[in-house]
């Protein structure tokens, strides 16, 4: 204490070089900040989506493949140490819940290209490995399944949210498309990311039809040929007979055998205003697509949502964040002249209750400099009490470097709490060298220091302890 003192320019220099080597372990990754960290579960699940219109059969083949690789990885962790760590296995097709509850529970979805699959675990207590690397270990031995749209794995006993999500909104269908296909392509070689969807999701195939210029020149419109295009193959009532206390509905179209393949849609013939028949080929272009099975909008706007999951263990969704914002998402607003993306889910939740947590903290922190400055009467002496919350901050993040913890939203409010801690101590120290040096006005200012911080220390290390 004599020493720290004595040398109280190097101190403080000390301590400010301290700071910034903390300020710098977060800047590098070296610290990783989760916004929640992952809740060890006796349950892991998988939620399939299949391509929309799959048949019942097709998603419960899938189901099974997944099964069969969750039995393959508790066979391997069986082997490798003697215990089983799976209960029971079971799949539900053609329904899903979500926050891992029951079937049908929850906000889910339905179909027949919906599954979910769960596993139960042992206790968490008679098992050496954790539901999240089954859940890694799963979803290494199952791969990719052939037809499947996405593969959600959760782990957790609750899930906070995305760990990415970027909102695309482009006022071209087709480049939102191929920028949220860019996107992922960009996720998927970031290691650490996984689970990568897309809100917009693909439904059945169609087919387009394009009014060409020979068909306009011809006097036919977008709405002429789609009205001929609907008589012939779904029918038009003409007519309403009564039968008896019953009416019948006379409707007029093609015959089965004319309109019961993709071929008679290609050989059916559209009538001009003149009245002569073209073969459709001639005045238009058709083209095979697929349809949205669901369309969302923000603010007017038709958008997409790219989502992904990131292993706290591999990468630090901030800092993945981070770098899509400074670096992947403006690459593609300059490829995609129009694009326009925003980041939601955890990450703006985050961002938002951080601003909230240091905003009610510089608050407090201020009453709390407000509050000491009428009672030391002393504009500098506040100043020092609250620059020792350094020093708590500092020792926070290398507790959390030495147990190999990453920093979390709790952590924050351990630290605010520390921080009251420390204040209080700090407040004991000053108020024990004031004494000193009422009782003795000759003693020196080191002297009273370090009799005070030498009295002080025990009760000050057991309290922050």
């Amino acid at each position: 204490m004599r020493f720290a003192v004595t040398f109280r320019y190097a101190t403080i220099a000390g301590m400010l070089a301290l700071l910034f080597l903390v300020a710098t372990a977060f800047s590098t990754g070296f610290v990783r900040f989760v916004f929640f960290p992952p809740t060890e579960a006796d349950r892991v699940e998988l939620t399939l989506t299949m391509v929309d219109g799959a048949s019942f059969a097709t998603t419960r083949a899938a189901a099974e493949e997944a099964l069969v690789a969750a039995a393959a990885v508790d066979a391997a962790i069986a082997a490798s140490t003697g215990v089983s760590v799976v209960r029971t296995t079971s799949a539900t097709i053609g329904t899903t819940s979500r926050g891992g509850g029951p079937p049908g529970g929850g906000v889910g979805a339905s179909g027949s290209n919906v599954a979910q699959i769960r596993v139960e675990l042992t206790p968490s207590d008679s098992r050496s490995i954790g539901s999240v690397e089954f859940e890694t270990r799963w979803r290494a031995e199952l791969g990719g399944i052939v037809g499947a749209d996405s593969m959600t794995f959760m782990s957790g006993l609750f899930v906070p949210g995305d760990d990415i999500s970027v909102e695309l909104s482009d006022p071209d269908d087709t480049q939102l498309i191929a920028a949220a296909e860019a996107l992922r392509s960009g996720l998927n070689a970031i290691t650490g990311v996984s689970d990568i969807e897309f809100s917009l999701q693909f439904g059945q195939r169609q087919l387009e039809f394009a009014l060409n210029d020979q068909g306009r020149a011809l006097g036919l419109s977008e709405s002429d040929l789609a009205r001929q295009i609907r008589r012939a193959f779904f029918g038009e009532t003409m007519q309403t007979l009564q039968r008896g206390t019953e009416e019948v509905d006379v409707v007029v179209r093609y015959p089965v055998e004319a309109r019961s393949s993709l071929a008679d849609v290609y050989d059916m013939r559209v009538r001009l205003p003149s009245g002569e028949a073209v073969p459709v080929t001639t005045v238009a272009t058709i083209t095979e697509g697929r349809a949205f099975a669901t369309i969302e909008r923000a603010d007017g706007r038709r958008i997409l949502r790219v989502t992904a999951k990131v292993d706290p263990d591999l990468a630090s969704a901030d800092n993945i964040n981070a770098d899509l914002r400074e670096s992947l998402l403006p690459e593609l607003t300059e490829r995609f002249v129009g694009l326009d993306w925003q980041m939601t889910g955890q990450a703006a939740d985050q961002a938002e209750d951080l601003r909230n947590i240091f905003t009610a903290m510089g608050v407090a922190m201020l009453g709390i400099y407000v509050m000491m400055a009428s009672v030391t009467r002393s504009y500098v002496q506040p100043i020092v009490i609250l620059s020792t919350v350094i020093y708590g901050v500092i020792g926070a993040v290398a507790g959390h470097i030495l147990l190999g913890y990453p920093m979390t939203f709790i952590s924050l409010f351990g630290i605010v709490a520390l921080a009251g801690v420390v204040v209080n101590a700090t407040i004991l120290l000053l108020d024990d060298y004031h004494k000193r040096r009422a009782r003795a006005p000759d003693l020196a200012r080191v002297d009273a220091i370090v009799d005070s911080a030498a009295r002080r220390f025990r009760p000050i290390f057991l309290t922050t302890v």
